[in-house]
């Protein structure tokens, strides 16, 4: 979940330095320039003669896309803090109500409260994303999946390991089972003899 809100918070924050320039150029003396520039070459309406300057067509579409990346950019950036902490000291959100009237009441005592499942927001990490270089758990896995991702004939298929030199993925169906696939004769002929069959 943090990857996801890692990713869309990037997304809206390109979203929001592409818009950020034209924005800001919406109402200024250029977009009266470039207003001026289009009749005098003979343009009906507004046209785009300056880079990064909007026509005023644009600046609906323009503050819409803008405020709309800023202002969901924002909350995820929040969210995502919020998880983040999660994360690091081993919570959910459920826990997270229940620690601090827990931690609140130790206080009251005078004493302190320590969530018994934490071991140090270091490995609290590792438990979620590895011992593998913190840039690297952002990345989208490499690992391909256990199963194919549509069944076969009703079941699911393990994938076979092959080496990087084939192409496709070979497929272990058991035998008996028939498995429509385009070919030539000879291919489906060897594929029934030997029950695999390449993707």
């Amino acid at each position: 979940f943090c990857n996801f809100l890692f990713y869309v918070w990037v997304s809206m924050i390109y979203g929001t330095i592409l818009t950020a320039v034209p924005f800001r150029n919406m109402n200024g003396i250029r977009v009266r320039d470039q207003v001026k520039m289009s009749k005098a070459a003979g343009f009906q309406t507004a046209q785009h003669m300056m880079r990064m300057v909007p026509i005023p067509e644009d600046r609906t579409a323009l503050t819409f896309a803008f405020m709309l990346c800023l202002s969901i950019g924002i909350a995820i950036l929040v969210l995502g803090g919020f998880h983040s902490y999660l994360m690091l000291t081993a919570q959910t959100t459920i826990e997270f109500h229940g620690n601090f009237a827990k931690r609140r009441g130790a206080a009251r005592r005078g004493s302190t409260w320590n969530n018994p499942y934490s071991v140090g927001w270091r490995n609290n990490f590792r438990l979620v994303y590895g011992s593998q270089h913190p840039l690297l758990a952002i990345l989208p896995s490499s690992r391909e999946p256990q199963f194919l991702p549509i069944p076969i004939n009703g079941k699911l298929v393990r994938r076979q390991k092959r080496s990087k030199k084939e192409e496709g993925i070979a497929l272990v169906v058991p035998k008996g089972d028939s498995v429509q696939l385009n070919g030539s004769s000879n291919e489906r002929l060897n594929q029934r003899r030997t029950g695999a069959y390449a993707v």
